[in-house]
């Protein structure tokens, strides 16, 4: 009765394991888009420039300030 017990509640994490061991295979793939696009990504960003500019910049917006505006049209 006991051992029977300890199976039953065995089952779903047992269950929970197999289930999500297997999405590391599907995530193992190399796709080449992916791979072009965090190397783009990598070499070429301007986020650092961009986001210099907006939040040093322009600063803080609120709706309908001027900076608001300015970030608008930026």
């Amino acid at each position: 009765m006991k051992t029977h017990l300890a199976y039953s509640q065995l089952r779903f994490p047992i269950l929970l394991l197999l289930i999500f061991s297997g999405f590391n295979v599907f995530s193992q793939s190399v796709n080449p888009v992916i791979n072009s696009i965090m190397q783009e990504e990598t070499s070429n960003s301007q986020l650092e420039k961009l986001a210099q500019e907006l939040c040093d910049g322009i600063g803080p917006r609120l709706v309908g300030t001027p900076q608001m505006k300015q970030a608008n049209d930026w």
